[in-house]
């Protein structure tokens, strides 16, 4: 959950993570997989938790390794 960081910048937070795990473990198959919510006034904490592990769930199913930003 963040509130000030712009989609690009999460995305290139989460691409740097996926390329340092990849340096230290080489031989692991070992990737960030990344939901993410940006919290907006108001949004309860069971809501911020749904929407987050939504967006998570979306990316684990589109393709492991990558970022997926929850919209409504």
């Amino acid at each position: 959950v963040t509130t000030d960081l712009d989609s690009n910048r999460i995305i290139e937070i989460i691409a740097s993570m996926n390329t340092a795990i990849k340096e230290e473990f080489m031989d692991v198959p070992v990737s960030v997989t990344a939901g993410v919510y940006t919290y907006e006034k108001g949004v309860g904490v069971a809501s911020i938790i749904k929407y987050a592990d939504a967006a998570l769930y979306k990316a684990k199913n589109t393709q492991k390794g990558t970022v997926e930003i929850y919209s409504k």
